[in-house]
């Protein structure tokens, strides 16, 4: 059974207006597909132009004619909020640049991702995972570095010896 459908001239022309102001290339390829429908292009065409199945295009014409240009709005992705108010996350960002985990009762001489998850569940309630805290951090425009374990020693040793091959050049120059 062929479905057709017939468009009003204010249906067509809130169409091209949308067309021509919309941004989101998810919800403009939809507007085509409406617009191609308009224009009577066969739905197999439109399917070939826009590389989508009948079965997309039908949707999106159908949505249209039940609820207009707002059941065509992209809303994939979820929810993308913060766990935390933007104040509680300057809280965390001054806490983590301006003291250090002692201050805050840790036995750790530096900052992990463990321990700022550990500090966000006890002030805030709220459960992050590391991976969270380092987007968190990101985001918060504190960069980390994930440290190297040098022996003292030996850069103690580096260090002289450093200082030895530059007052021996200095002699040589004098």
């Amino acid at each position: 059974m062929k479905l057709t459908h017939t468009f009003s001239q204010d249906e067509i022309d809130e169409i091209q207006h949308a067309l021509s102001v919309e941004k989101s290339i998810v919800v403009k390829e939809r507007l085509q597909a409406i617009h191609m429908t308009m224009q009577n292009i066969k739905r197999s065409d439109i399917v070939k132009i826009l590389g989508r199945t009948r079965f997309y295009v039908a949707n999106w014409i159908k949505y249209y004619k039940e609820s207009g240009l707002a059941r065509l709005v992209e809303n994939r992705g979820g929810a993308n909020h913060r766990y935390l108010m933007k104040e509680q996350e300057d809280f965390i960002k001054e806490l983590i640049i301006h003291s250090s985990p002692k201050d805050c009762d840790y036995s750790q001489v530096t900052w992990s991702g463990a321990l700022v998850v550990d500090v966000i569940e006890k002030m805030y309630t709220k459960t992050y995972t590391k991976e969270g805290v380092y987007a968190l951090l990101k985001r918060l425009g504190v960069s980390y570095k994930k440290a190297n374990k040098i022996d003292p020693k030996k850069s103690q040793k580096v260090i002289n010896e450093w200082k030895s091959q530059v007052e021996k050049n200095l002699k040589i120059l004098t």
